[in-house]
């Protein structure tokens, strides 16, 4: 039994490093919005599907209680999903089915924990992995738009937001990298980590935009880190968040300055759209009032189980 925390060599470290950052990117179906990539996203589906049959059905594995949660929801969800559409569109089993196909991919994800709890795999390397991830996926993602000009791209190049002109990118590790480093340095006190921190949650503001995405995150950020600090603890962070968030904005700020004024803008946008019900000059938050519009008659009538999931192929 090979227990990776305990690789010396650093070559055949490298070796085991590369191949789980493969297995993680095709976890995180990262080449989604990549042009002819998504044939990467089935083919994992399908090995992790086989991962989980294995499992079920040619091991002793005992499953714990979340194990068993995962293992429901991974063929649950797929079959519901399918029952509802055909119910509601007509649209054939196997084609609900098949929407939902990347949920299979909790058969890698119950295989590592195998690994975890058999002691075959460490938390330095997959560490290690989700480290360098984050700071590839910042870099390219920066590099990414800086080289490319989205209004020069059309939607059906596979990676450019039909409503909004820019870059359909995934920013999942940029996300991680973000609460990795903000705990890390908050709670652990590690200062350069606090700064790192800015850098993935400015890029991810220039970059990504994504109004509910950057809320979650600061959310999240701020849950996970009070949860293990005492009540003064807690207020010696709210004021460091708080100084944190002004050098953080000041670094967006300078770094391009007419991004993040889009980004308030379209913060006030949305603000007024949900507050009002009226439409705003913002195309994504009015599409939202067009998208509630035409779901709220199959809400009415299928509130508990929903109306699954079309696939595109399905007219």
């Amino acid at each position: 039994m090979i227990k990776f925390e305990y690789i010396k060599n650093p070559s055949v470290f490298r070796g085991v490093l590369f191949w789980w950052i493969i297995a993680i990117i095709l976890t995180f179906s990262s080449t989604k919005y990549l042009p002819g990539m998504m044939i990467f996203s089935d083919a994992w589906a399908v090995v992790s599907l086989s991962m989980l049959l294995f499992l079920l059905f040619f091991s002793e594995y005992e499953f714990s209680l979340f194990e068993k949660y995962l293992v429901a929801m991974a063929f649950y969800l797929p079959f519901s999903s399918a029952i509802c559409s055909f119910l509601v569109f007509d649209q054939p089993l196997l084609y609900g089915i098949l929407c939902e196909r990347q949920l299979f991919i909790v058969g890698f994800t119950l295989f590592f924990l195998r690994l975890v709890r058999q002691e075959r795999v460490g938390v330095d390397i997959l560490c290690k992995a989700f480290e360098t991830l984050s700071w590839v996926n910042l870099g390219l993602t920066v590099f990414a738009n800086l080289l490319i000009d989205p209004t020069k791209l059309a939607p059906a190049d596979g990676f450019v937001d039909e409503s909004d002109p820019r870059l359909m990118l995934e920013s999942s590790f940029i996300v991680f990298g973000f609460l990795f480093y903000g705990i890390s340095g908050f709670v652990r006190g590690v200062n350069r980590h606090i700064f790192y921190s800015l850098i993935f949650i400015a890029g991810y503001a220039i970059y990504s935009g994504g109004r509910f995405g950057l809320i979650s995150m600061v959310v999240a950020f701020v849950i996970c880190c009070t949860k293990w600090l005492s009540i003064r603890d807690a207020s010696v962070f709210l004021i460091k968040i708080s100084i944190a968030l002004v050098v953080g904005s000041g670094i967006a700020l300078a770094v391009d300055q007419e991004k993040i004024d889009s980004l308030i803008y379209k913060f006030g946008e949305a603000f007024f759209v949900l507050t009002t019900g009226q439409e705003g000059f913002d195309d994504s938050a009015n599409s939202r009032l067009t998208q509630l519009d035409i779901i709220t008659p199959y809400l009415e009538d299928n509130f508990i189980f929903g109306n699954g999931f079309f696939l595109n192929y399905f007219e």
